[in-house]
């Protein structure tokens, strides 16, 4: 649901005029505006998945059951990665709106919340790194496992 609202913001943004020929900006700001409201988590720099939040929303998609019948406060990565795509296409038209505020007080800070650091490589995962982690089993493969892999599956 985030994401579609995110993508929203960004037809509406982009649609092929400039600035001054239309109020493109002033929809996408407005747009950006009613997902902080509606999405937004007071005193975290994230968002909710689905509007209005659903406390008793479980995901069907995760490889690990006990993940899957957790409750998840917050939305996952993709959809809110495209904060930082909105903010980044909004601060292109005007440099110096509010959204630089934006950027460094919710976008950035939120996007570290997914940075994990407690497994290598570091990297974002799909939900905020203080959550239990999904796949706690690794695997490591080289080169030549992954062409005999390869080499298997395209016979």
């Amino acid at each position: 649901m985030l994401g579609r609202c995110f993508a929203l913001a960004f037809l509406l943004f982009f649609s092929g005029k400039s600035f001054a020929e239309n109020d493109n900006y002033t929809r996408a700001a407005d747009t950006f505006k009613a997902i902080e409201k509606l999405y937004g988590v007071e005193d975290v720099p994230l968002f909710r998945e689905t509007y209005p939040f659903d406390n008793h929303l479980k995901v069907s998609y995760l490889s690990n059951q006990e993940q899957a019948e957790q409750q998840k406060l917050y939305s996952y990565l993709w959809p809110f990665s495209g904060s930082l795509s909105a903010v980044m296409a909004l601060l292109e038209v005007k440099p110096k709106s509010d959204f630089r505020k934006v950027l460094t007080k919710t976008v950035r800070p939120g996007l570290e919340m997914y940075l994990d650091t407690r497994r290598t490589p570091t990297a974002y995962a799909s939900y905020i790194n203080t959550a239990p982690v999904d796949r706690e089993k690794r695997i490591s493969l080289t080169s030549q496992d992954g062409l005999a892999i390869y080499r298997k599956w395209n016979r």
